[in-house]
């Protein structure tokens, strides 16, 4: 009886598979771990987070020129031969004067920053907005 029992998990092992998890067991928490070469969330105390934001932020108005401010920021970052740092800037609500209603414009802009510290705006678009 032992015999095929562990030809089995041999043959699951050199597949490249594991046992799967016993039911009474809880899954690991993966939630705190950042995925490798996904996005993960940036420290917006650390002065390259900050450097990045001022780009990217710079880098909206420039492109689409608003009397709107900056309401909030979320920052990403993804390590990559460098760094990526991805931002949604959302921008103060403004009233449409033909309907009294507020909207918000939102845009995502990526920030590539090299292993010599050289940074540039690789992706910029407007995700919610006219």
């Amino acid at each position: 009886m032992r015999f095929p029992l562990l030809i089995g998990l041999f043959a699951m092992l050199a597949a490249g598979c594991a046992p799967t998890q016993s039911a009474t067991q809880p899954p690991p928490d993966v939630s705190s771990e950042p995925i490798a070469g996904g996005f993960a969330t940036a420290d917006d105390e650390d002065e390259w987070t900050k450097a990045a934001k001022d780009l990217a932020i710079d880098a909206v108005y420039d492109k689409y020129p608003t009397r709107a401010l900056v309401s909030r920021v979320t920052s990403e970052v993804q390590v990559v031969a460098g760094l990526n740092y991805r931002f949604v800037i959302e921008m103060s609500g403004s009233t449409d004067y033909r309907s009294s209603t507020s909207f918000k414009d939102a845009y995502e802009v990526v920030v590539y920053r090299d292993l010599e510290g050289v940074m540039e705006v690789t992706r910029l678009r407007q995700v919610r907005g006219r």
